[in-house]
């Protein structure tokens, strides 16, 4: 589809040996810091007694541990699984577009790939810098490597499911 080359380390035999890119650990440590002040703020606060306050705010404090912990380990476990066993292909890029966020003005790929059987996906790229659009120089290396050769890690048994490399919480270990 392309004749840019798929990345050396994606043509590694199955499974592939993948590490976490950064730790979970500031997720925890937010969420840590969050739970002391909801507990002390629930019962410090608290008409209740003593025991019902401390058991609402343990209810709470593991709300917070559930959506700041579990949500990143969910996205990570996923990522993993596709970087372990999924397919590579080379992608080409078919179109640009700006999107907006309640903050920024972000980017947006949308590019093209061809299975093992020769199937046309498609897949969408989100949070790119608005330098995509202008084609201004990037800042970030990893984001301007992987706009220079798109290469796609697809899903074997359902290529729908697929993501440009490389990620953003898993690499392939070395």
């Amino acid at each position: 589809m392309s004749n840019v080359k798929i990345p050396s380390e994606l043509c590694q035999p199955f499974p592939r040996r993948v590490r976490a890119k950064r730790s979970l650990g500031l997720f925890f440590a937010i969420a840590t810091i969050l739970a002391v002040i909801a507990t002390i703020l629930i019962i410090s606060g608290s008409n209740m007694n003593l025991w019902i306050s401390i058991v609402f705010a343990a209810a709470v404090d593991l709300l917070i541990f559930t959506i700041l912990g579990f949500v990143p380990v969910l996205g990570s476990m996923q990522q993993r699984r596709l970087l372990e066993t999924g397919g590579a292909a080379t992608a080409i890029i078919v179109e640009r577009q700006k999107y907006f966020t309640p903050r920024y003005v972000r980017a947006k790929v949308i590019y093209e790939f061809a299975d093992r059987n020769g199937q046309t996906y498609r897949g969408v790229r989100l949070h790119l810098p608005v330098a995509v659009l202008t084609g201004a120089p990037i800042d970030d290396p990893k984001i301007a490597a992987m706009l220079a050769n798109p290469t796609v890690v697809y899903n074997r048994d359902n290529p729908s499911i697929n993501m440009l490399y490389p990620f953003d919480m898993v690499e392939i270990a070395k």
